[in-house]
């Protein structure tokens, strides 16, 4: 079962998310585990091929080939994790597959740091097997957290619109960044990760609660920059102000 997810910000916006339940994280970690094991095969097999063909060299380049076979096996088990949830923004191929992400409890979008901690403390999620202390973990909150995001400080949420709209990719044209330039003054990386959050969510919001929240995000992105909105609507306005703030 997936549940709702409120997160309160300092400029009193409120965005509403879905967290993953366990259904949904296990298929997502079912596809990871799939392609980390077809990986993990692989090197093994590797592996043992030069294991082989070192023995003609000495048992000490047998043991040296088949401590590093078992080095890349780690890195690959945690690097895996860390790798894509770093470059793809807090998803994995299977979290991708199932339309999952995981964030910051504050909102904002997982860091390096986050996925590091959460994925370390994945070996005590793991134990006594299979996810034993995780899946326990995940029953005793309501947020689905294992000990990995309670430690880095991070949720699991649905992605239902993993797409950002055409308007933030548009408005870097050379007239653009004139405009840009006579912004008063730039957003705040929290300011700019919020909008950005807006744009790419807005469909999953329900009507009600995109317009308030378009609304009072308008509301702070005209005071902090100084572009009127003439009328706008807030969709096209905070498309606007975020192209425009990337294009500075």
């Amino acid at each position: 079962m997936d549940d709702p997810y409120l997160v309160s910000t300092p400029e009193n916006v409120e965005l509403r998310y879905t967290v993953a339940g366990l259904a949904t994280r296990f298929f997502a970690a079912l596809i990871d585990s799939i392609i980390l094991a077809f990986l993990g095969f692989f090197i093994l097999i590797v592996g043992l091929i030069f294991v082989a063909a070192g023995s003609g060299f000495g048992d000490t380049a047998s043991l040296a080939i088949l401590a590093v076979t078992l080095l890349l096996l780690f890195v690959l088990v945690f690097g895996y994790y860390i790798f894509f949830e770093t470059v793809w923004r807090g998803q994995t191929p299977g979290k991708r597959a199932l339309r999952l992400r995981v964030m910051r409890d504050d909102g904002l979008p997982l860091n390096f740091t986050a996925s590091v901690i959460r994925n370390l403390i994945r070996f005590f999620d793991l134990l006594p097997g299979t996810y034993g202390f995780g899946v326990v973990a995940m029953f005793l909150n309501k947020r689905w957290k294992r000990l990995g995001d309670m430690a880095a400080g991070t949720v699991v949420i649905r992605d239902d619109v993993p797409q950002a709209p055409p308007q933030l990719q548009v408005l870097t044209t050379p007239h653009s960044r004139v405009e840009a330039a006579g912004m008063r003054a730039t957003l705040s990386n929290r300011e700019y990760e919020l909008i950005r959050e807006y744009l790419v969510r807005h469909r999953s919001l329900a009507p009600v609660a995109r317009g308030r929240v378009g609304t009072q995000l308008s509301t702070i992105a005209e005071a902090r920059t100084g572009l009127s909105r003439d009328g706008a609507d807030p969709l096209t306005y905070l498309s606007k102000v975020a192209a425009l703030h990337a294009a500075r």
